[in-house]
């Protein structure tokens, strides 16, 4: 069956590069522009900003009933070429969301004058808080009914373009903020105010672009169908109890350290999970524009080709994820030692946990995709919840009884991951159709083979001779990557990666060479490598 989304691999890496540039771009100008607030207005007032948007953030997660499988529906309905279905779809789930976005108006400035009964609000910002939550309600509540109608690039899988509309609303959004705190006052209020101004003017031109690149995502009161709003509300159901219990595990955990160890297990924890955390943003923001294909596989039966790609991701993402995740778990020490120094040594131990969990998941990182292409949101929901019940308890035992602090709360993250791999892992055979060997030989054993001998490398290099210095440390690291790399073209590839690859090489040769600038005719002559004209005397 013919589809009209385009399945490509070239597609996906510029989409999935351009996503990354994006992310890096916005967590180095946060991370700046965080320091410049800190520094002028306070931690006090600076407070208010991450106080009433995380209140705020309540709003998309309750209504993500609605929104969450949007993206999935209208993209499965535009592969398929049935334009009355996306027509349908943004028409009905608009009318709802509309609805649900005038409730939370209310409530919301309702609860916005009385902010200060319900939140602990610094002395004298009682007005800038009022002010600052009320705006974010009413951006957030006009962006709702928007929602349906900004698939269109996510649907053509122009991310590059997405990707760049996001970067100019960034710029925008940093030089109104510039000319609020320089030109008027210094105040947190202003960074609201540009943000809500950003999201404003986000909405719009996604609007516009949607409804020009995809004439079908229109409004029309005559294709509502309230049938395809129970479908996508379920969907969207299990959607929302994912989400919100990833979001207990994460204001749950310093919860339970803060109440259940010493205050630095706090930041052992917050700082050895940190380069777990990193890995696991960029690989969502990397992986993103892979589930339109997978929509469209599905839409369109690609059953096999849906088969490859999940054995071949699989072992993609191991091979990306142990070159960087063995170095850290073997030098770990000296990574903490030469970062914070001695004192902070048991951060190393939980930054090993913590990597190890992330090693295990990237053997089947392509679950949560393969579950949203095929409608298949409960199975997964249900066994999600049920891990985290279960990784309660155990935080409860290492850390509550047996006082193990940041240590224990990573140890129970990593047994927790590995039940959930072992409850999780037959669903995603069931959905490719393939069995547990299959997987084992394509994934596991291809997958981890690189990491054996570069593991070797390391820790006989550690054992020699410790790293004491940062060149050391990355010689070290190069020299085991050497290794890994040879291992890896050598013995684990096959011939379809080896094509690949030579592909993808002369691609940058052939590119390379056509940005060389060729010889004029002119400097050719006065070389003498030009033609000669001929004698006429």
């Amino acid at each position: 069956m013919s589809s009209r989304i385009q399945l490509s691999k070239r597609l996906f890496l510029v989409n999935s590069a351009s996503s990354v540039l994006r992310r890096i771009l916005y967590v180095s100008v946060l991370i700046w522009l965080n320091q410049y607030l800190l520094r002028r207005i306070g931690d006090v007032e600076y407070s208010l900003y991450p106080l009433v948007s995380s209140v705020v953030l309540f709003i998309p997660l309750f209504s993500m009933f609605l929104t969450a499988g949007l993206a999935r529906f209208v993209t499965e309905a535009y592969a398929l070429g049935d334009d009355e279905k996306v027509t349908s779809i943004v028409s009905t789930m608009a009318v709802l969301l509309l609805v649900v976005a005038v409730g939370c108006l209310a409530g919301g400035l309702v609860f916005s004058w009385h902010i200060g009964h319900l939140l602990t609000i610094p002395p004298g910002r009682l007005w800038d808080a009022r002010i600052m939550f009320a705006l974010l309600v009413c951006c957030t509540a006009m962006r709702l009914p928007l929602t349906p109608f900004e698939f269109g690039l996510y649907v053509e899988q122009r991310f590059v373009l997405q990707n760049l509309i996001g970067l100019l609303v960034e710029i925008v959004k940093i030089s109104l903020l510039f000319a609020l705190l320089f030109g008027v006052s210094t105040r947190v209020l202003w960074l609201v105010v540009a943000e809500v101004l950003a999201q404003s003017l986000s909405s719009a031109v996604m609007v516009v672009i949607s409804l020009k690149r995809v004439p079908a995502m229109r409004f029309c009161a005559r294709r509502i169908d309230w049938s395809i709003a129970r479908r996508i509300m379920g969907f969207g159901g299990w959607s929302l109890v994912i989400n919100c219990a990833a979001s207990a595990q994460r204001i749950l955990d310093p919860v339970f350290l803060n109440k259940l160890a010493r205050l630095g297990d706090v930041t052992s924890y917050h700082i050895g999970t940190m380069p777990m955390r990193h890995i696991q943003s960029f690989a969502a923001v990397a992986v993103a524009p892979l589930l339109p294909q997978l929509i469209g596989m599905h839409a369109t039966g690609r059953h096999e080709q849906m088969r490859n790609l999940y054995l071949r991701g699989g072992r993609y993402g191991l091979w990306i994820v142990l070159c960087v995740t063995l170095p850290a778990i073997v030098y770990c020490r000296e990574l903490i030692t030469l970062y914070l120094g001695p004192a902070y040594i048991e951060m190393a131990f939980v930054m090993v946990l913590a990597l190890l969990t992330t090693i295990w998941g990237f053997s089947h990182w392509m679950l949560p995709q393969l579950c949203q292409a095929k409608d298949q949101m409960r199975p997964m929901a249900l066994r999600y919840a049920a891990i985290q019940v279960v990784r309660i308890a155990l935080v409860l035992y290492f850390v509550g009884w047996l006082r193990l602090g940041a240590l224990g709360l990573a140890g129970a993250g990593l047994v927790a991951a590995a039940a959930h791999g072992a409850v999780s892992l037959p669903l995603s055979w069931r959905l490719v159709e393939i069995g547990p060997g299959q997987w084992f030989r394509e994934v596991m054993v291809r997958g981890l083979l690189p990491g054996a001998p570069a593991t070797l490398v390391w820790v006989g290099l550690e054992i020699v001779h410790p790293p004491t210095t940062w060149a050391l440390l990355g010689l070290y690291v190069a020299a085991g990557l050497v290794v890994y790399l040879a291992v890896l073209v050598l013995y684990s590839f096959d011939t379809y990666d080896r094509t690949q690859i030579r592909e993808i090489v002369g691609a940058l040769v052939r590119g390379c060479q056509r940005l060389q600038p060729r010889p004029s005719s002119l400097s050719a002559v006065s070389s003498g490598t030009g033609s000669e004209e001929p004698d006429r005397s």
